[in-house]
C-alpha cells in the first residue's frame, strides 16, 4: 500500500501548479514512463550481467536509470518541456549505445516503432519531435551500419543468451510502447471529456447570450418607444425644427440597429421572420423610405434624388417590411458615407424580368478586397453617431436572399459605389380594400370615433393618447387586462388599442375573451407589442393589425385608417 502511494506520489511530482488538465496528463505520462524504464533498466541490467558476465551492461543500466530520476528531477523543478525532450534524447542515446553493444540480438524494426511512438506522444512543439525523430533515425542508420561494417565490436553472446537478450529487448519495447498508448489513450479520453464539456458550456453560453439579447432588445424597446413617440409628435408640431429631426434620426437609427441585431439572432436560430407579402404603390413607399434620411442627408450636404422607371408596376406585391429594411441599410450606408454636396441617387427599374433597386453614391468608392468581405457580419466604418453594429449589409444581403434575390455592388474608387437590390417582380393587378379608396381619406375618419387604449406604461399611454387625441378620437384609458375588459364590456367603442404585456390580465387573453364575446366580437382591436416573433399569431388569434414597439406613427396611422374603413364595409356595420 506504501508502495502503491510512494508511485503515485512519484508520477505526480511537478504536477502541483499545473492547471490545464492536459499538461498535468502529460507530466504523468513522462512520470510515470520515466519510472517503468528505472525498474525495466535496473532488472535487465542485472539479469545481462547474470547471463553474460559483462559489468559494463550492468554500469550502463544503472546510468541510464540516473538520468531517468532526473527527468523526474526536472519536472519537479516545473521544466516540463525540457523533461519531455531529455526523455527522448535519454531513450535515443540507450538505444543507439544498447544497440551498438548487443548487435542483432536488436532488431532496428522495434527501436523505430517504439522512437516514432514516443516522438508524437511525450513531446507537444514541432520543432522537439523532428529533433527527436532525426536523432533516432541516426541512431537506427548507425546501428544498422554497425552490424555489416563493424566499428564497434557487440559483446559475445551465447545463442541461449542471445535468444534471451533478443526477446527481452522485444519485451521491453513492447511494454514501453503499449504503456504509452494507453497513457495516449486516457489522454485523448480525456480530451474528448473535456471536449464534450466545453462544447456544452459554449452551447449553454450561447444559448444564454440569445436569451439576453432577445429580453436586452424587448427591454429598450419599451423606454424607446415613448423616446420614439416623443420625437414623431415634435416633429409633427414643428416639421422644420433640425433639433425634432435630429431626435427623430437619432431614434430611427437605435431602432435600425435593434431591428438588424433581432433579425440576426432569429436567422442565427433558423427561425427568420415569414415572408408576407402585400399589395403596395412602390412609388410612394420609396419617397418615404427616403423621407426618414432627410436629416442626415442635410447635415452632410448630400442630395437625394428618386428615379422610377416608367416600366414599373403600379402596385408592387411584395413584403414591405423585409424591403425596408433591406433600403433602409443600404440608403443609410449611402449617405453615411457620401462626402458634402455630393448625391445619392437612389432610382428604381424593371429589368428582365426583375425590379432593380439601385443606390448610387459619389464617395470615395470601394477597393476590390474590401468587396469581397462587405457582406460579411461586424464590417464597419466609424461615422459619428450614425454608426452601427456592422451588421447592416450582411442583414441586409441575407433578406434580399429570403426574398429571392440578391445585392449586387460596383464600386470604383475615386468615383463612387452603386447597391443593386434585385428581385422577382411580383406585380399586382388587384387593389385591396385599403388601396381603392383615395389618398385623401384622412382624419375626419378618425373624428369623434371612440377608442380604449389599454396600456400600463404611463408613458406610452401619455404620447399614444396624445397622437390618438390629435387625429380626432375620444380616448379612454385602461391600466391593465382586467379593467380593459370590464370597459370595453360597459361601453361602447369603435376600436381598441392593447399593449401585450399588461398586470392582472395579459393582451393576448384580453384579445381571446373580447373575441370569444358575441358583444364584442365585431370590435376591431390592435396589439402592440416588443415581441416582433408573436405579430402572425395575435393576427390567426384575432387581431385586426400588430405594431411593434416602438410603435411608428406613420403605421399606426395606416392600420388605423385600414381598420376604420373594413369595420365600414363589414357586413354587420352596413346591416
Amino acid at each position: 500500500m506504501n508502495l502503491r502511494k510512494t508511485l503515485y506520489t512519484v508520477i505526480d511530482m511537478g504536477t502541483g501548479p499545473v492547471r490545464d488538465r492536459h499538461e498535468k496528463l502529460l507530466i504523468n505520462k513522462v512520470n510515470g514512463v520515466a519510472c517503468s524504464l528505472i525498474v525495466l533498466s535496473l532488472i535487465f541490467g542485472l539479469l545481462f550481467y547474470i547471463l553474460s558476465g559483462h559489468l559494463l551492461i550492468l554500469i550502463a543500466t544503472t546510468v541510464e536509470s540516473l538520468l531517468f530520476v532526473l527527468i523526474i528531477a526536472l519536472n519537479y523543478y516545473k521544466k516540463h518541456a525540457l523533461a519531455a525532450l531529455g526523455l527522448q534524447l535519454v531513450l535515443n542515446a540507450a538505444i543507439l549505445y544498447f544497440g551498438l553493444l548487443l548487435g542483432k540480438a536488436i532488431d532496428g524494426l522495434w527501436l523505430a516503432l517504439f522512437l516514432i511512438v514516443t516522438s508524437f506522444l511525450f513531446l507537444k512543439t514541432a520543432v522537439a519531435r523532428r529533433i527527436s525523430l532525426t536523432g533516432g533515425i541516426i541512431s537506427l542508420v548507425l546501428i544498422e551500419l554497425n552490424k555489416f561494417y563493424p566499428v564497434i565490436t557487440p559483446f559475445p553472446f551465447t545463442p541461449a543468451v542471445l535468444l534471451v537478450v533478443h526477446y527481452s529487448a522485444i519485451a521491453v519495447i513492447l511494454f514501453i510502447t503499449v504503456l504509452t498508448l494507453m497513457h495516449y489513450l486516457q489522454y485523448n479520453k480525456l480530451l474528448v471529456t473535456a471536449v464534450k464539456g466545453q462544447t456544452r458550456e459554449l452551447e449553454n453560453a450561447n444559448r444564454s447570450l440569445k436569451v439576453f439579447m432577445r429580453e436586452l432588445t424587448h427591454e429598450i424597446r419599451t423606454p424607446l418607444n415613448a423616446i420614439y413617440s416623443i420625437a414623431q409628435l415634435k416633429l409633427m408640431d414643428a416639421p422644420d425644427s433640425l433639433t425634432n429631426e435630429h431626435l427623430h434620426y437619432a431614434c430611427h437609427n437605435v431602432l435600425s440597429i435593434i431591428n438588424n441585431v433581432q433579425d440576426r439572432s432569429k436567422m442565427e436560430a433558423g427561425k427568420p421572420d415569414e415572408v408576407k407579402r402585400e399589395a403596395f404603390d412602390v412609388r410612394s413607399w420609396i419617397r418615404e423610405v427616403c423621407n426618414i434620411y432627410s436629416y442626415l442627408a442635410r447635415t452632410k450636404g448630400v442630395q437625394i434624388e428618386v428615379e422610377t422607371g416608367e416600366q414599373l408596376p403600379a402596385l408592387m406585391y411584395e413584403d414591405k417590411a423585409t424591403l425596408t429594411k433591406i433600403a433602409n441599410n443600404i440608403i443609410g450606408n449611402a449617405i453615411k458615407f457620401s462626402p458634402k454636396n455630393t448625391t445619392v441617387t437612389v432610382s428604381m427599374h424593371q429589368v428582365n424580368g426583375q425590379w432593380h433597386l439601385a443606390v448610387a453614391d459619389q464617395g470615395a468608392g470601394i477597393s476590390r478586397e474590401k468587396i469581397a468581405t462587405l457582406f460579411d457580419e461586424f464590417t464597419r466604418e466609424r461615422i459619428n453617431f450614425a454608426e452601427g453594429t456592422g451588421l447592416g449589409l450582411n442583414i441586409a444581403q441575407k433578406l434580399a436572399v429570403q426574398l429571392q434575390g440578391h445585392i449586387q455592388v460596383l464600386s470604383e474608387l475615386g468615383k463612387g459605389t452603386m447597391f443593386i437590390i434585385c428581385l422577382p417582380v411580383h406585380e399586382c393587378k388587384e387593389i385591396s380594400v385599403a388601396d381603392g379608396h383615395p389618398e385623401h381619406i384622412d382624419n375626419h375618419l378618425f373624428h369623434g370615433r371612440k377608442v380604449l387604449l389599454v396600456e400600463d406604461d404611463h408613458m406610452s399611454q401619455q404620447y399614444l393618447h396624445k397622437y390618438l387625441h390629435s387625429k380626432g378620437f375620444e380616448v379612454i384609458v385602461a391600466e391593465d387586462g382586467m379593467e380593459g375588459l370590464y370597459r370595453a364590456t360597459c361601453d361602447h367603442f369603435d376600436l381598441i388599442i392593447s399593449d401585450i404585456g399588461l398586470p392582472r390580465m395579459e393582451g393576448r387573453e384580453l384579445l381571446a375573451r373580447l373575441k370569444a364575446n358575441k358583444y364584442l366580437a365585431h370590435v376591431p382591436v390592435i396589439i402592440t407589442s416588443a415581441d416582433t416573433a408573436i405579430t402572425e399569431d395575435l393576427l390567426h388569434a384575432g387581431a385586426a393589425g400588430c405594431l411593434v414597439k416602438p410603435v411608428d406613427f406613420k403605421q399606426l396611422h395606416k392600420v388605423l385608417k385600414d381598420t376604420i374603413i373594413q369595420a365600414i364595409l363589414a357586413p354587420e356595420h352596413r346591416a
